[in-house]
């Protein structure tokens, strides 16, 4: 079944139209995918592989490689004059697709360890908060979490949009199950 959250603007963060499958998934598991997305937003952005490739320190031939994944999964169509523009697809919320969430978020944990020790810490803002909390209050919470992070990606994008930003929030037990 596929689970919708919905977001402040109104609209489901899934549409039918939306369903993505495992192995589709599986071939978005890297976050340069959804990277190369947001790209397609920036003030700045320019339908070039190799500005692309600069811009997200990848190679060129990644990013072509990408740019055919996200084109043959419905992300980015041609328009008239044959250059990629994004779609209105998204991503569902889904169990049935968690494992290769899974594969997604640890290919994310990995490139953050990467980061954290070479990105000016001017430019990030990494923490982590122990608390005593309710179980009971978990899918509360998780709505919560969902609509703070919409909430924050629409502060955060203007006509002005000039960078590609990512944000990780974990929420875990920290007791012995």
């Amino acid at each position: 079944l596929l689970k919708t959250l919905p977001s402040l603007s109104g609209k489901d963060y899934a549409h039918e139209s939306d369903i993505v499958d495992e192995a589709e998934l599986n071939q978005l598991s890297s976050w340069i995918h959804f990277a190369v997305l947001s790209l397609f937003k920036v003030k700045s952005f320019t339908p070039d592989t190799e500005w692309m490739a600069n811009r997200l320190g990848v190679t060129k031939i990644e990013v072509e490689r990408i740019l055919e994944n996200l084109e043959a999964l419905g992300f980015l169509s041609k328009n008239d004059e044959k250059i990629l523009e994004r779609t209105q697809k998204r991503l569902p919320f889904s169990e049935s697709i968690q494992p290769a969430l899974n594969q997604y978020y640890k290919k994310n944990l990995k490139d953050l360890e990467l980061k954290f020790e070479t990105l000016p810490h001017e430019l990030q803002d990494l923490f982590f908060l122990i608390f005593p909390g309710d179980s009971k209050r978990l899918a509360q919470a998780r709505v919560y979490l969902r609509r703070f992070a919409d909430e924050l990606a629409n502060l955060m994008e203007s006509e002005e949009s000039g960078e590609v930003f990512r944000l990780g929030i974990q929420l875990q037990p920290l007791l012995k199950y």
